[in-house]
């Protein structure tokens, strides 16, 4: 089955209603999505294509790569939609299946065994999702990247982009203001794309 999101699918709907009734938007577009309205799955895409790109990017530092996995991933996500549970967050869900696809990928390129989908969003969600065993081209290269970075540059691309974290998330744990989070992301961006000039702008 093949995916395809063009420009002449129906627009993305304001859901006026949900947002006065302060409804997570997400909710509302999985719902319409789950109903067979391609409109809601296209706002999913939109919303979160970059910032899934920017993961896989992290975790292969090759960007025809990360291309590839974050399509892999949004047809896993249009596929398995409907057996979503709408007691689980969508972002928590769709990283959970980003992760497994970038695993996958790394045994693939090591030819090791293939592990199965994670069961649950719980099992998912831990730091450790990827055995000592299996590291990526990323989790060799970034430290001694990160050796060019400053200690809060390095604490703020972690929090943003290997345990995706959002702007305000970042700026509660780090004890920062949300511009200056933005603004350190932006010059540790930079100076890492010295050495990878395919490195994703935020």
């Amino acid at each position: 089955m093949t995916l395809v999101i063009t420009p002449d699918t129906p627009e993305i709907p304001t859901l006026m209603a949900a947002t006065a009734a302060k409804v997570d938007p997400d909710e509302a577009w999985v719902k319409l999505a789950q109903a067979g309205d391609l409109t809601g799955f296209r706002a999913l895409y939109d919303k979160y294509f970059e910032p899934v790109y920017r993961f896989c990017y992290w975790q292969t530092l090759d960007s025809a790569t990360a291309e590839d996995l974050t399509q892999v991933v949004f047809l896993a996500v249009h596929q398995q939609l409907p057996k979503f549970r709408s007691t689980a967050q969508f972002r928590n869900w769709l990283y959970a299946i980003a992760k497994n696809q970038i695993a996958r990928w790394i045994r693939q390129k090591q030819r090791l065994p293939q592990a199965p989908l994670f069961d649950s969003l719980e099992a998912a969600d831990t730091d450790d999702w990827l055995d000592s065993d299996q590291d990526s081209q990323a989790q060799i290269l970034l430290p001694r990247l990160f050796e060019h970075l400053k200690p809060i540059e390095v604490g703020v691309l972690q929090s943003r982009y290997l345990k995706n974290l959002s702007v305000a998330e970042t700026a509660k744990k780090l004890r920062l203001s949300e511009s200056a989070v933005k603004v350190t992301t932006h010059r540790a961006i930079a100076k890492l794309r010295r050495f990878f000039p395919d490195f994703p702008l935020v």
